[in-house]
C-alpha cells in the first residue's frame, strides 16, 4: 500500500468517472526518492507555463509517449502541489492509469528539472 502522501482518491460518482485529486508533492516531507520540495517551488513554473498557454501533462510512469488524461487544476498550496485530472478513458493509457488509481498502486509524482534558488 502506498503512503498517505501519494495516494489519489478516484471520484467514481455519476459524471466524474475517471476523474481524480490528491496531492502530487507535499511540501517538507522526503518522498520516496530523497526529494524535499520546499513551500511556492512550483510557482514560477506553474505561472510560465500558463502564460505560455501550455498544458500541464498527465503521462503514465513519466513517459512523454504515454499520455494518460489532462491536468484540469494544479495549485502549489503552503501545503502542498495539488492537483485535478481526468483520466482518458477509453485509451491503452488512460483505462490502464485508472485502474491502477482505483486499486491504490499508482502514486501521483512530479517530473522537474531542478533550478537554483535565488540565495541558495
Amino acid at each position: 500500500m502506498l503512503p498517505d502522501l501519494e495516494r489519489i482518491e478516484v471520484r467514481l460518482a455519476p459524471g466524474g468517472a475517471g476523474t481524480f485529486r490528491g496531492l502530487a508533492s507535499v511540501h517538507g516531507v522526503v518522498d520516496g526518492h530523497g526529494t524535499d520540495f520546499a513551500e511556492g517551488c512550483f510557482d514560477a513554473s506553474i505561472e510560465e507555463r500558463r502564460a505560455r498557454g501550455q498544458a500541464f501533462p498527465l503521462l503514465l510512469h513519466h513517459d512523454p509517449a504515454r499520455p494518460c488524461g489532462a491536468v484540469t487544476s494544479l495549485t502549489d498550496t503552503p501545503e502542498a502541489l495539488t492537483i485535478e485530472g481526468r483520466f482518458a478513458l477509453g485509451t491503452l493509457d488512460g483505462d490502464e492509469a485508472h485502474t491502477l488509481a482505483k486499486t491504490g498502486a499508482l502514486a501521483l509524482s512530479v517530473g522537474f528539472v531542478r533550478r537554483l534558488c535565488p540565495g541558495g
